[in-house]
């Protein structure tokens, strides 16, 4: 099927595609977004329209953002979209250091390292800036239902799950795997098990933390999106990325640490313990590989050679998607020659200041704190705590674990659910205040 859609030249075709699927997202935005959402795993596999490629998610968020201008329009037309811009401007400790890094990102583009490779970067900031923040800003807007989040997360955790299914199967029959030392590793419809890995571990943190939360509080439908959360684990599993293990591990720990029940840190002890038989059946070289030809680890030499970069580029960094240009012809190591065509330093702090610069790395940690002072003023995590904004910090939890050794965001499925994952805490957030004034409803945009 997506060979067939990949064939479809006619840009009349495609228009009409689009016409109506604008149509259909104006009707109802949360079609657009639930159509994004699953359509994450598909994002390494654009289709032709028009003589161009694009992914399910950029054609998503193009029909969402077609759709949330007509509504605008709408609005506007109502003398309401004042108050509905006010509304989506909640809550300003987020929106602020989202504007500063939009800035910061789009300045970027006028610094990079080799203008010979400004097209690179133009891209990544559509897919990986731009269009992130368009689907960010319909989680926004339709994040004002209760049953729109819970509907949008069960898509996210559906879709999980179906790569799961299809990861297990591939394993368990030997197709299109990776075989890495030994190992089988799956990868489904993505390039690389590890990109697979960064995919899974988000879901299956999030459906666990979200129905662990919901069944310690007598909601007996935790058990779907916990089981669900635990079929996308198993298949987190057999992509055997070390570095998805310790995002789990620190993602589920968040999760029986807000619980705060003795039964969650034994169902965690539990998994660990399967965690450490299925580290001990591995081969010893895929265990304790170092992805290079010499002893030490390519990540260490790719950190040496980024820091070495960051030297040379202190204040600006080397702009979007750049890296790689610089780093196989200026900063690698020979030990490190086999992966000379790495894209990222493989740590979160490198990967922003060398793609943003100083400012980046700024913008970035505000943001950090802005999430972090919702989630403690709101109370969500507390006594009366919300069951989706559990599983969306213990996902982001995890996503921030596995940045430490790997991307954690700048890639267009990671971005997509890292503001997937706010926004469910800003709506949650934004819930708890409107019991606490009334008044705030006369704002909830429709």
């Amino acid at each position: 099927m997506i060979a067939a859609l990949s064939d479809m030249r006619s840009p009349i075709a495609s228009a009409v595609w689009l016409a109506g699927a604008s149509a259909a997202a104006t009707a109802s935005p949360p079609a657009a977004l639930a159509s994004i959402l699953v359509g994450l795993p598909l994002v390494f596999h654009p289709l032709r329209l028009g003589g161009g490629l694009f992914s399910a998610v950029e054609l998503g968020a193009v029909v969402g953002s077609v759709a949330l201008a007509c509504r605008f329009l709408v609005l506007l037309c109502r003398r309401q979209l004042r108050l509905t811009l006010i509304r989506l401007w909640w809550p300003a400790a987020i929106s602020w250091p989202v504007a500063t890094l939009l800035l910061v990102a789009t300045a970027s583009l006028a610094t990079v390292a080799d203008p010979g490779y400004r097209p690179e970067s133009l891209r990544e900031y559509r897919t990986v800036i731009l269009e992130p923040l368009a689907v960010f800003g319909l989680c926004r807007w339709c994040f004002g239902s209760p049953d729109t989040r819970r509907w949008a997360a069960a898509a996210l955790v559906a879709a999980g799950v179906a790569v799961a299914l299809v990861a297990l199967w591939q394993v368990t029959v030997r197709f299109n795997v990776l075989v890495a030392d030994g190992v089988p590793r799956a990868r489904v419809t993505y390039p690389h098990p590890n990109n697979l890995a960064l995919y899974l571990e988000r879901v299956s943190v999030f459906g666990v933390g979200w129905g662990a939360s919901a069944l310690t509080k007598g909601d007996r439908r935790g058990w779907f999106t916990g089981a669900a959360g635990i079929v996308v684990l198993a298949g987190t599993m057999v992509t055997f990325s070390r570095g998805a293990f310790m995002a789990a591990v620190v993602g589920l720990a968040v999760v029986a640490t807000v619980i705060g029940s003795r039964r969650a840190w034994v169902v965690l002890g539990g998994g660990l313990g399967v965690l450490a038989v299925l580290l001990l059946i591995l081969p010893r070289s895929r265990l304790l590989a170092s992805g290079g030809e010499g002893a030490e680890s390519t990540r260490i030499l790719i950190w040496r050679a980024s820091l070495r970069m960051v030297r040379d580029h202190p204040v600006f960094g080397v702009g979007l998607d750049q890296f790689l240009y610089q780093y196989w012809r200026r900063y690698v190591e020979p030990a490190g020659w086999p992966e000379r065509y790495t894209s990222h330093p493989h740590n979160l702090l490198l990967d922003v200041w060398l793609r943003l610069g100083i400012l980046g790395v700024a913008g970035a940690s505000w943001f950090t704190y802005g999430v972090a002072r919702v989630v403690q003023r709101s109370g969500l995590l507390r006594s009366e705590r919300s069951d989706l904004a559990v599983g969306a910090v213990a996902a982001l939890s995890a996503g921030l674990a596995h940045g430490l050794l790997d991307n954690a965001f700048f890639l267009p499925d990671l971005a997509i659910m890292t503001w997937f994952f706010v926004a469910l805490i800003e709506a949650e957030a934004r819930e708890r205040r409107c019991r606490r004034n009334e008044r705030c409803r006369s704002v909830t945009p429709r």
